[in-house]
């Protein structure tokens, strides 16, 4: 059906899909009984990058400068790793500024 989304005829080949060469991250899918789903997981230092529109992407690999993505922050806890269903936390690598958020400060900076 498309790259996210699936649908399969019985459980056995949704559990084939999850053990193949094809399973990415995230997906939806269904079957005549059940619907399946999972979220996107993030694993410690995975690296976050913003491109000059601001949107944003993980990566748990450098990359390169020519893919128009810059390093914005770092996972510094998982996915999971407060309890299940809490999502991950991640932490920027330069000084948080509220009147330029997508860029940051390289001075320290007061919040209000």
């Amino acid at each position: 059906m498309g790259k996210y989304l699936h649908l399969w005829e019985n459980k056995s080949q949704h559990e084939a899909y999850i053990g193949g060469g094809d399973y990415i991250e995230p997906y939806v899918g269904y079957d005549l009984e059940n619907v399946y789903f999972n979220k996107i997981k993030y694993k410690l230092l995975d690296i976050l990058y913003a491109d000059a529109n601001g949107n944003k992407k993980v990566d748990s690999t450098v990359l390169d400068p020519s893919s128009g993505y810059t390093p914005i922050g770092l996972c510094i806890a998982g996915t999971g790793f407060f309890g299940t269903g809490e999502k991950a936390r991640f932490m920027s690598l330069k000084y948080m500024n509220y009147t330029t958020p997508e860029t940051g400060a390289l001075l320290t900076q007061s919040m209000y």
